[in-house]
């Protein structure tokens, strides 16, 4: 008799059980936005707006004023990349990952592409690549929104001016190169500027 009552017992306890799990509702397996879901205590991602390195705060929109000039001895895009000027985290400019200077030659060419990105001469131009003119620098991919010559030292800009007979810019797309500096963090108080085209 008591074997009997404790099989019954048993079976009883397995019926309530099973029955118990089919009234409950299935769980529900976290959906894959949940799996990759960042943990609660992380800070929320920074998006850069930078060129490249830090201080390189892009335009907020291209800049208006260009000049489209067929393009004659493009430099190809490794060459390109090394004439670049790029504003640090101490708001100097560089080039080439070293505080930009013209040095012996002064007065060097550079341009301003629409996208506010800066190219100069390098320094060391004789061991180089040298381009042949302003439309080098920007190989026919976008029109210069400032072109000219510029003097440096220690990666700080001393002057500006316009003078480029391929371009023929003025004075306002001089001051278009003053804004791209200045929006990317460097003081512009001190830089001289000059025209050569008298607007």
């Amino acid at each position: 008799m008591k074997l009997t009552s404790g099989l019954s017992n048993l079976f009883s306890k397995s019926s309530s059980s099973d029955a118990k799990r089919d009234t409950e509702a299935p769980e529900t397996p976290p959906s894959r936005a949940t799996l990759n879901a960042p943990p609660s205590n992380m800070p929320p991602s920074r998006q850069s707006r930078s060129h490249g390195s830090s201080g390189n705060v892009a335009p907020r929109k291209a800049h208006a004023l260009t000049i489209s000039q067929a393009t004659t001895h493009p430099l190809r895009p490794e060459q390109q990349v090394t004439h670049e000027l790029q504003v640090g985290a101490d708001k100097r400019v560089y080039q080439n990952g070293r505080r930009f200077s013209t040095g012996q030659w002064e007065e060097s060419r550079y341009v301003m592409g629409a996208d506010g990105k800066m190219y100069a001469d390098r320094p060391d131009r004789q061991n180089g690549a040298f381009p042949d003119n302003h439309t080098s620098f920007l190989a026919g991919q976008q029109p210069a929104a400032a072109a000219g010559e510029i003097t440096a030292h220690n990666g700080v800009i001393e002057s500006l001016n316009d003078l480029s007979g391929h371009y023929a810019p003025t004075s306002r797309h001089t001051q278009q190169m003053l804004n791209e500096l200045h929006e990317r963090g460097v003081d512009t108080s001190s830089i001289q500027t000059s025209s050569w085209s008298g607007s």
